[in-house]
């Protein structure tokens, strides 16, 4: 024989579940609050001596007109991973490299001054050296990483 305390828990159990589940979606919010607990639980815990950076923890930022980037991994050193996502016709300025990187295009092409470069294509960019204007005529999502070596 069950305590009718027990039922009255279970259903409220329910009711609470009932009532999370048809609260209106916020505008822009991709996953139920159900789904995100759902995703992150079976998602769990990076292996051990790893880390995650999340993308979609990451927030856009704009550096030029029509130029963005998402920096994944900066850490105080000055070195950074970053995704760069240039609008098609736009153009990053000139500029000197204080740290080597290199540049990998993942879609769309670039131009560094008439050297193109497209999907695949690692450019590499030792310390000290000067950038010619970077134009991508029809867009580009380069993934970009600043080292010390």
């Amino acid at each position: 024989m069950t305590d009718i305390r027990d039922d009255r828990r279970a259903a409220g159990s329910v009711f609470l579940q009932l009532a999370l589940a048809t609260q209106p979606r916020r505008p822009g919010c991709d996953l139920s609050l159900r789904e995100r607990v759902l995703r992150d639980a079976t998602d769990g815990a990076p292996p051990a001596g790893t880390q995650t950076f999340r993308a979609a923890q990451r927030a856009w930022h704009e550096i030029a007109p029509g130029v963005d980037i998402k920096l994944l991994r900066p850490d105080a050193g000055g070195c950074m991973t970053a995704l760069v996502r240039m609008a098609a016709g736009s153009t990053y300025t000139a500029h000197e490299h204080p740290l080597d990187e290199s540049c990998l295009v993942l879609s769309g092409e670039i131009h560094i001054g008439a050297y193109c470069l497209r999907p695949g294509d690692l450019h590499v960019a030792a310390a000290g050296t000067t950038h010619a204007i970077t134009s991508a005529p029809r867009g580009a999502l380069l993934f970009v990483r600043t080292t010390r070596d």
